[in-house]
């Protein structure tokens, strides 16, 4: 939903990128200081992708370049990928719904 309000496609992106596509960055948005990397074309096998040591790799590289990277994933009742993504990211932040 993110990516669309921003007008980014998601033709590529995370997914492809932990598949091995090396050239895909997050892509600066019209938001100052604001990059996005969309999840791109959702594969069959998410959660493999996601258990890699690519995306350990790849977040390292952004901690780097950045000072905060929010990861947007399901809740973690609702699916594995989510647990995945909280353990590479090591560190969990819920957001309120009031």
């Amino acid at each position: 939903v993110q990516a669309a309000q921003l007008g980014i496609t998601r033709s590529g992106g995370l997914a492809q990128l932990l598949a091995g596509e090396p050239d895909l960055a997050p892509i600066t948005t019209a938001i100052p200081n604001l990059a996005l990397m969309p999840t791109g074309v959702v594969p069959a096998n998410p959660g493999e992708l996601l258990n890699s040591h690519c995306l350990e790799e790849w977040l390292a590289q952004c901690r780097g370049r950045y000072d905060l990277i929010v990861i947007d994933s399901p809740a973690l009742a609702e699916c594995s990928d989510a647990l995945l993504l909280h353990q590479a990211a090591g560190q969990l932040q819920r957001p309120r719904h009031h």
